[in-house]
């Protein structure tokens, strides 16, 4: 309850905002999310009380698999055989990870993702994005308006992106071991774990625009025209084997990095790898 006031604030701002986003306003960016026990009891208090209409009592829960066992289960019993007109709504973008024996208990509804079109047409209506800026961001952002104004928000971050990413590439073409484990050591520094998997996504993205020019698919490769003739340069020299590769090894690192792996390990064995795969 004492975030409450800082949800709601952020969700009439911003009604497309992302979980790091939601740390950033919490004033947590940096750490990992989480919905202890003292939180499951607070629930449970509440919903002892009556409704002051004597209608529906609601329980959102935004992303419960971030919720500890313990948490869960205190809820188990109430969510298993809730009182009259008691109703719990759980959203989360990964229900595998959300605890089994609650996950059991629900009624699972599949919210699909936008279309690419979609996307690009909310974001030129409705926050004044160029045609090839929506079309751009659209095509990579999983459906999700969300993310694409992320990509839109952080054009600085993404230029840094692009110039560590394009640095890396380079020093594996020339074969310079040592700059590769710089431009590695450069990742790991990045300020926060989000920050470090946000590089692992660029960089995974960055690997498909260059398999999709290599395979001369312009139409579908999404690649702005200001970066057309640095995806073209590294297509000419990778293969679309090697593309296969390093987009499992920088899907693998990001995995890592949100388990706590040590960044510097994560990202130094990444450099080994695309080095040694080339």
């Amino acid at each position: 309850e004492a975030y409450l006031k800082y949800w709601r604030d952020l969700v009439l701002a911003n009604p497309y905002f992302l979980e790091n986003e939601l740390y950033e306003t919490f004033g947590i960016e940096g750490k990992s999310g989480n919905i202890p026990v003292a939180e499951s009891k607070a629930i449970l208090d509440t919903l002892s009380l009556t409704s002051v209409e004597d209608g529906y009592k609601a329980v959102l829960i935004w992303l419960p698999e971030k919720m500890n066992a313990e948490a869960a289960n205190r809820l188990l019993k109430i969510v298993e055989e809730p009182p009259q007109d008691t109703l719990f709504l759980f959203v989360t973008h990964a229900p595998e990870k959300v605890l089994q024996t609650i996950f059991s208990r629900c009624l699972s509804i599949r919210v699909l993702p936008l279309s690419k079109d979609e996307v690009a047409g909310i974001l030129m209506k409705d926050f004044n994005v160029p045609q090839e800026d929506a079309a751009v961001n659209a095509a990579v952002s999983g459906g999700s308006i969300g993310v694409a104004l992320r990509m839109l928000g952080d054009k600085a971050d993404s230029d840094m992106f692009l110039d560590l990413f394009g640095d890396f590439m380079d020093a594996v073409f020339r074969r310079d071991l040592m700059s590769v484990l710089e431009c590695s050591e450069r990742i790991a520094a990045l300020d926060s774990r989000e920050k470090q998997k946000a590089f692992c996504s660029f960089a995974g993205d960055c690997i498909r625009k260059i398999f999709m020019t290599r395979r001369q698919m312009d139409a579908i490769s999404n690649v702005h025209s200001s970066q057309s003739d640095f995806f073209r340069a590294a297509a000419s020299k990778c293969s679309e084997d090697y593309c296969v590769k390093a987009l499992s090894y920088f899907d693998k690192a990001a995995a890592m990095i949100g388990r706590n792996v040590n960044a510097k390990i994560v990202f130094c064995d990444l450099a080994d790898r695309m080095f040694v795969s080339l």
